[in-house]
């Protein structure tokens, strides 16, 4: 594999985590608290989860995986690898970051508990406090 071949692999997989990273926590936060289902397999993967109680993360990869196949028909090994880990970091994410769910809104989130935080506010942004409140509630 030639240096700049390399290099652009690197930042291939860098960009792959970081936006998976970036949709799962926009996923857990915003869309399946609510039960907001986006479209395609994400969506499609919310509404599984309301109806049997399946991981969104785990739906995703198996109906990606499904998906994969037109992928197959390009040839394009390249494209093809970077499909499957975009799909298995994605789905992976979405189901990590769950636990840690904090809720647009200030739903408690059952990872923080333990510690005796809380997060509170009105609106988008919860603000997190240890044990303390902060602003009307």
């Amino acid at each position: 594999m030639s240096d700049s071949s390399w290099r652009v692999t690197v930042r291939d997989t860098i960009f792959i985590i970081v936006g998976c990273l970036l949709f799962a926590i926009g996923a857990d936060c915003f869309e399946i608290p609510y039960g907001l289902a986006a479209g395609g397999v994400t969506g499609l993967a919310t509404v599984i989860h309301a109806v049997t109680g399946l991981p969104v993360g785990l739906m995703s990869i198996v109906m990606n995986g499904m998906l994969i196949l037109f992928v197959l028909r390009q040839g394009n090994r390249r494209y093809l690898v970077r499909t499957i880990a975009g799909i298995v970091v994605l789905g992976v994410l979405i189901d990590a970051v769950a636990p840690f769910r904090v809720s647009a809104w200030g739903e408690r989130s059952p990872a923080l508990r333990p510690l005796g935080w809380r997060h509170h506010g009105r609106g988008p942004w919860p603000r997190v406090s240890h044990g303390r409140q902060h602003g009307r509630h």
